[in-house]
């Protein structure tokens, strides 16, 4: 099942990435993923009027959880680039990390 919804976010997500998760198109796909996982769970939850700290960290346990099942399922299948996709997966959200804390700075 995760596979099907990686497959799917890639097909029509990410579709201006070559197809067929070719190195390093796929560390690409990892990352914006990522980046953008974390920038919207972020935001949905201090639209539900969660704190800012408590988002913060429910937003980065989720994605880590969710790229961690993905990387599993990953190595059942044979793939070997576990740690490639996984920093892939940490680079993306430490990004949209910095823009979060760039964007609380920002005077209202």
């Amino acid at each position: 099942m995760i596979q099907r919804a990686a497959d799917l976010v890639y097909k029509y997500f990410l579709f201006f990435l070559p197809q067929g998760h070719s190195h390093p198109w796929d560390y690409a796909a990892h990352f914006i993923v990522s980046f953008a996982a974390m920038s919207a769970l972020f935001f949905i939850l201090r639209t539900l009027k969660v704190s800012y700290g408590a988002s913060f960290i429910t937003a980065v346990c989720i994605l880590f959880v969710f790229a961690a099942a993905k990387e599993i399922s990953d190595a059942q299948l044979g793939k070997t680039d576990l740690a490639q996709d996984m920093l892939a997966n940490f680079l993306g959200i430490s990004a949209a990390t910095v823009l979060i804390l760039l964007l609380a700075k920002q005077p209202n």
